[in-house]
Formats: C-alpha cells, sequence, structure tokens
C-alpha cells in the first residue's frame, strides 16, 4: 500500500464539507489527529502500520451497561459500511471506556470527499451507539 499523508487527507475531508480553512489547525501526519466538534465527542483518526483508523469514545465503560444493551448494539454493529474495511465497525475497551473503531477502507482514502464521507459516517454511527448506550 502507498503512503497516505493523514494530515492532507483530513484537510481535504474537512475543506470538502465546508470547514473553514481558518477554523483548521496544523496537523501532523505522524501523530494521532483529534477532530474536536462542538457538538460530538472527538473522533480520532491514527496510523497503524499502514491501516488508518478512525476512533472515539462513546461512554464509560460498564460491562452492565453493555450486556444491558447488547441485542441493541448486536443489531447495530451487524449494518455493512462501505467505508470500513471489513464492512463492520468493531467497540474496544480502552482506559476505562467504550469506544467505537473502524479500519478506514483503502476507497475511503482516494480523496478528501471519499474520507469526508467515512467522517460524516463514523459520526452518524458513533451518535446511534450513544444514543443507544443512555
Amino acid at each position: 500500500m502507498q503512503y497516505i499523508d493523514i494530515a492532507t487527507l483530513v484537510k481535504d475531508a474537512l475543506l470538502s464539507g465546508g470547514c473553514a480553512a481558518d477554523m483548521i489547525g496544523d496537523l501532523d501526519s505522524h501523530s494521532t489527529i483529534a477532530l474536536d466538534f462542538n457538538w460530538s465527542p472527538t473522533i480520532y483518526v491514527g496510523r497503524r502500520d499502514d491501516d488508518i483508523w478512525l476512533w472515539s469514545r462513546l461512554c464509560e465503560y460498564h460491562e452492565n451497561s453493555v450486556d444491558l444493551h447488547a441485542a441493541s448494539l448486536l443489531k447495530e454493529m451487524m449494518k455493512k459500511l462501505s467505508w470500513v474495511r471489513n464492512d463492520h465497525l468493531c467497540f474496544n475497551e480502552d482506559q476505562g471506556y467504550l469506544e467505537l473503531r473502524g479500519l478506514v477502507a483503502l476507497s475511503a482514502l482516494e480523496d478528501g470527499e471519499k474520507f469526508r464521507e467515512a467522517l460524516e459516517g463514523f459520526l452518524e454511527r458513533a451518535d446511534t451507539f450513544r444514543a443507544l448506550l443512555k
């Protein structure tokens, strides 16, 4: 796989979504990029080896909450997403938080507009899972 400059990809995605250029700070392709929105928790964009991942904290991790909502969470998790490499997002527990993670499909990394669609899709899915966990 060829090297992908995630800083340029994220910047192009934000610009294609209508974000003003002066609202975008300096981005570093060699570090995880944190996207802070007023209406949503932070979305992280990062690289692991040659893969590009999106993730966000959904809530504090409590096993009983996951057990209580397991059926509805599984139903949502089963929805296929074209911008995720294996068609499905995944959950992860990290540092006491339940996270939603997605390995970005290669087709979504082709340009800023396609990556914007992946970001918007991830935001929508994260909001859906947060609502289910309330």
